[in-house]
């Protein structure tokens, strides 16, 4: 007879069975009737170069999304939703590094955004999440943000009577289209009163690199050569000078290549308190320390310049002089670099000998109006100038010797000028291929042929317009070969006359450029406006090769 232990264990094992059969059988008769679904894969192309000008341009792009459920996904299908951000570490208003800028606030398939970010390449990560499964897609992208003051014309204007300056920028954007970028200063900029000028400073193939300098009577600076920013600090003051509690500012600052193709070896400068400064920079630790006019070694000036320096700008080089004007003695006055270099000829300021035959004496006698430096005749220099009477003389002047000679060759010399308003006019310039000299007095420029004696042609812009400047803008490189643009069209924009005007406000600068014909016939080729009220200078921010 079976024990109980034994029957509990056939039970059990009957049971085993009977579970297992009815397992199999279920199994068996499955129907199928269970509710598959295809995973969904997700796929981003993204246009080739994605790229925008820094804070002056919205980046825009459309992703092409496709689903491997859906095909092509529309811009405004609602199941979707999308995010897009940029790497880029950065401190937030909480004063909070953060590591991603987000590009996409809206959350939309395409991105229409200006990211206020520096120039630069940034990796870029883009989402597309199914709002119905809730799974996101991540995809890595590259976008470049690009600078708007690498290159172009930096114009520089006074605004209000307190004559707050300003500097905006001509650009070419990423479609090649030339725009305006009002306002290149951060907010973080020192404030800068009564601008002067701007100078560019190339370099190349020399470790100081470019140098672009804004001089202005409150304070000069040497701008970011990047962003085109001043910053506190980064003053010419600071720069040059080996003693910066020197007294005045900076307002005109010069360059002088001799005759090398990579880097000026000295720079003069002048400043608001008529006095002149020099430094031989192929020395080493030289610096602005001496005044140089003076009529012998010491610190001490005898007798005030005016602001104008002249210069040969022709290239490759220019010379190793400079041109002066004397406004205590009314005469010119010559820097030359080879006797600045010698310590034992101290570096003053040199009445220039006169040459045989001379058509004029350097010691003019008269008042200084403008002073302009062009590539005619290899490096002419032309000095307006202003008798006891009040009509002008025009004087032309050699600034291109390289020697230790401080005799100058003389141009012309042009004293019988009875044209209109050339008397009175407010500013002139001088072209570097034909002897025209360019006046302007009120809303009208004037042409007028120094050659023939002839006024050519008379340009009158809108009524309530006012020329505030004229110039031709020389490129500076000391080698024209170093320009990483080398284009005729590029070339050609050295001899286009540039005319800045306003009609007032804060927006009121007008900026054109104009080509002139060998009959002195002035025709617009090109107008930018939106720039500050009283423009004083336009010059172009070049690029070497590099």
């Amino acid at each position: 007879m079976k024990t109980d232990h034994t029957m509990k264990f056939n039970i059990f094992t009957i049971a085993t069975i009977a579970l297992s059969a009815s397992v199999l059988t279920a199994c068996y008769e499955d129907k199928g009737n269970y509710t598959y679904s295809d995973i969904e894969e997700v796929t981003v192309e993204f246009p080739a170069n994605i790229s925008a000008m820094e804070r002056s341009e919205n980046l825009v792009f459309a992703p092409v999304v496709t689903s491997s459920l859906n095909g092509t996904i529309k811009a405004d299908d609602p199941n979707y939703e999308y995010t897009c951000r940029l790497r880029y570490q950065h401190t937030d208003e909480n004063g909070k590094t953060q590591y991603w800028y987000d590009i996409n606030p809206d959350k939309t398939k395409d991105i229409n955004f200006m990211p206020d970010v520096p120039a630069s390449s940034y990796s870029m990560w883009y989402t597309v999440t199914n709002k119905n499964t809730g799974v996101t897609h991540n995809f890595k992208g590259s976008v470049s943000i690009i600078s708007t003051t690498s290159e172009g014309w930096m114009v520089l204007s006074n605004n209000g009577a307190e004559k707050r300056v300003r500097l905006d920028m001509v650009y070419t954007d990423s479609k090649g289209e030339q725009k305006v970028r009002k306002g290149v200063f951060p907010e973080t900029s020192p404030e800068i009163f009564g601008a002067t000028s701007l100078i560019m400073r190339p370099a190349y193939l020399t470790s100081t690199g470019d140098r672009i300098m804004l001089t202005a009577n409150s304070g000069s600076y040497m701008l970011n050569s990047t962003t085109l920013a001043a910053t506190e600090g980064q003053t010419i003051r600071n720069t040059y000078f080996a003693s910066p509690s020197f007294p005045g500012e900076v307002i005109t600052h010069l360059p002088i290549y001799n005759a090398g193709t990579y880097e000026a070896y000295t720079d003069v400068c002048v400043t608001t308190e008529g006095n002149c400064y020099g430094i031989y920079t192929y020395s080493a630790g030289a610096s602005f320390e001496f005044v140089m006019n003076t009529d012998q070694q010491t610190n001490d000036p005898t007798y005030k310049v005016s602001p104008f320096i002249g210069s040969s700008q022709a290239r490759p080089g220019n010379s190793a002089q400079a041109l002066f004007y004397d406004i205590t003695n009314k005469r010119f006055m010559v820097f030359n670099r080879q006797l600045a270099g010698n310590y034992a000829s101290g570096r003053v300021l040199y009445q220039p000998q006169e040459p045989e035959n001379a058509n004029y004496s350097f010691v003019t006698g008269m008042d200084i109006v403008d002073m302009e430096s062009t590539r005619f005749s290899d490096g002419e220099v032309f000095a307006v100038l202003q008798d006891n009477t009040g009509h002008r003389h025009v004087y032309g002047v050699m600034v291109n010797s390289t020697s230790t000679s401080t005799t100058m060759q003389q141009g012309n010399k042009y004293s019988d000028i009875y044209a209109e308003s050339f008397d009175d006019a407010d500013d002139y310039a001088f072209h570097s291929q034909y002897p025209f000299m360019f006046y302007c007095k009120g809303n009208k420029v004037y042409c007028y042929d120094l050659g023939t004696r002839t006024l050519m042609s008379t340009l009158q812009l809108n009524a309530g317009e006012r020329v505030t400047k004229l110039k031709f803008n020389l490129y500076q490189a000391a080698s024209l070969n170093n320009l990483n643009n080398q284009s005729e069209d590029f070339m050609n924009m050295q001899f286009k006359l540039i005319v800045c005007s306003t009609t007032g406000g804060e927006d009121g600068g007008i900026v054109r450029f104009y080509d002139i014909s060998s009959t002195g016939q002035m025709t617009q080729y090109k107008e930018f406006t939106g720039f500050g009220e009283e423009i004083v200078d336009v010059t172009y921010r070049e690029r070497s090769k590099s």
